[in-house]
């Protein structure tokens, strides 16, 4: 089995996912990865975590007129950094990436964390990214930046990742039928958005396996025309894309 690099979370939402912070927090105290030791106002800054701190802290830079990135910290195994969006623009984000070594048994944790706030949380669009260790550049599933949020805004989602989430927005304008018939892991969430997973337990699969999965399902649901193509080097959206409510390019 590859040993696993990197795993990255994002999660976009109709929102600053401060909107839901008693949901957030509660997943990120009780979840699988375990409790934050440590917040910051800003990356870099660290303080002890204390819920009523932060909460205190976050609900007054939304009445201010800059918007902070807090950040997350879990500084014992298994390590993160969590941050999101405090603004109000469309869609907000929530970004959590592991830090240091991963244990063998930590990947399926990062999995589970992400599909325990896909359920809670109004997620449009969300994914978790694989890296496993010394893969050759051409494996990784993207290169460079995950899915950026204005551009999701303009073009549409860029790919799949190891586990993609569509809510329920997207769901309907995809179709359904075509995500159950990609040929991939499909699971509906309680709050009416799907899992899709390329392969059964992603985290145990090789880069080159996930890889070669993705181009197979992704030549499926391209064909929903909500993702988003280069034409000429210029990337333009999806032949059937539709942006949120309320999002500005």
């Amino acid at each position: 089995m590859e040993a696993v690099d990197r795993i990255r979370l994002q999660l976009l939402l109709p929102g600053s996912p401060w909107e839901w912070k008693q949901k957030l927090l509660d997943v990120m105290e009780q979840g699988p990865l375990g409790a934050p030791t440590h917040w910051g106002e800003a990356e870099g800054l660290r303080k002890p975590y204390q819920r009523e701190t932060l909460v205190r802290f976050g609900d007054g830079a939304r009445r201010g007129d800059d918007s902070p990135v807090p950040v997350l910290m879990r500084t014992t195994p298994p390590r993160y950094n969590a941050s999101w969006s405090m603004s109000d623009s469309v869609p907000g984000w929530l970004c959590i990436d592991s830090r240091m070594r991963l244990r063998p048994e930590d990947p399926c944790l990062f999995f589970e964390l992400a599909k325990r706030l896909a359920t809670v949380l109004p997620v449009e669009y969300g994914l978790v990214d694989i890296q496993f260790q010394e893969a050759a550049s051409e494996l990784l599933l993207k290169e460079g930046n995950l899915q950026h949020p204005r551009g999701y805004v303009r073009w549409g989602p860029d790919t799949l990742f190891a586990r993609t989430f569509f809510g329920p927005r997207l769901v309907r304008l995809m179709g359904e039928a075509s995500l159950w018939g990609c040929g991939a892991v499909v699971h509906r969430l309680d709050n009416g958005a799907v899992m899709l997973d390329l392969l059964q337990e992603p985290w145990l699969q090789g880069a080159a396996v996930l890889k070669q999965r993705q181009q197979q399902v992704f030549s499926q649901l391209v064909r929903t025309g909500i993702f988003s193509r280069s034409e000429a080097g210029w990337t333009k959206p999806g032949e059937r894309w539709v942006p949120p409510s309320g999002a500005e390019p």
